[in-house]
């Protein structure tokens, strides 16, 4: 059993309340239920009682949270007395990239049980990481890069919005330029391709909505709330939701993975940067 799901367990147990525990651990919802729910069939038993966006603990819940967070005092407790004696120095791996697919990345990287501490960042340029994960093709002179994913981005359309006039795929690129849409905003290297693209062949796009947080822009898509531009591979949207639309001139985005010249003989840093490569490309053959 995965810790990661014991401490989505503990932490939705102590608040008998999904939209609490998920923000607490800066995940959405929909992953903290999925999560819930593996455990349960895992387990092969509810842990709580639901009624509608509320939970609680049912009896069989109650024994196993005593029993999860004793496990869990246990690990960090092991970790503590590690880390007092241990002189490697952590290794820093920077996401630069939104995808709902990261719980499972970091289930991976877990899985190399590699002897360092992991220290990640979101979203933001970090310049001690010794592993970097970006869609920009910035040439950087101190790192080694290499293509671990090709995708397409596609216009994802509520399905009470859609029109097969109106979206005919692949979408030209005239009709692009007047539908308003929704987007992150500008720090993330998804719409900093977006502008790129629109720049390149449309101008400028009509942004009805700005987002800073990639889950709540993928649930205001789930949810039918507006049209936006989406990966094709590294996004979890719901089909019975929105329809997605190929673009005239498609927009690429391909993921690199840079990993500092000067650890190259780390074999530490190279076992996660394969787990990692390994899991993009299972992830590119679904």
């Amino acid at each position: 059993m995965l810790l990661t799901k014991l401490y989505y367990f503990r932490s939705a147990a102590k608040f008998e309340n999904l939209t609490k525990a998920a923000k607490e651990l800066k995940i959405s919802q929909p992953t903290l239920t999925k999560t819930i729910r593996l455990l349960e069939t895992e387990i092969g038993v509810p842990l709580f009682k639901r009624f509608g966006n509320k939970i609680a603990l049912n009896d069989k819940g109650k024994i196993f949270q005593g029993r999860c967070c004793q496990i869990i005092d246990s690990w960090e407790e092991a970790k503590r007395e590690i880390s007092e004696t241990n002189d490697i120095a952590p290794i820093n791996i920077s996401l630069q990239v939104a995808s709902s697919y990261f719980t499972e990345l970091l289930e991976r990287i877990e899985t190399c049980q590699v002897p360092s501490a992991l220290n990640f960042t979101q979203n933001k340029q970090d310049e001690k990481a010794e592993i970097v994960l970006s869609s920009i093709p910035t040439v950087l002179p101190l790192y080694d890069s290499q293509v671990v994913l090709e995708e397409e981005c596609l216009l994802a359309v509520p399905k009470y919005l859609y029109d097969k006039e109106l979206f005919d795929s692949p979408l030209s690129l005239t009709a692009l330029e007047n539908i308003p849409m929704i987007s992150l905003t500008k720090e993330y290297e998804l719409r900093q391709s977006m502008d790129d693209y629109f720049i390149k062949h449309v101008k400028k796009a009509r942004i009805s909505y700005e987002v800073d947080n990639p889950s709540l822009y993928r649930d205001m898509i789930n949810r039918g709330m507006g049209i936006a531009l989406v990966p094709r591979k590294t996004w979890k949207l719901q089909d019975n939701e929105v329809q997605l639309v190929s673009l005239e001139q498609p927009l690429k985005r391909i993921l690199y993975i840079r990993t500092l010249k000067n650890q190259r003989d780390n074999r530490i840093i190279q076992k996660i940067r394969e787990s990692m490569i390994q899991f993009f490309q299972e992830l590119d053959a679904t």
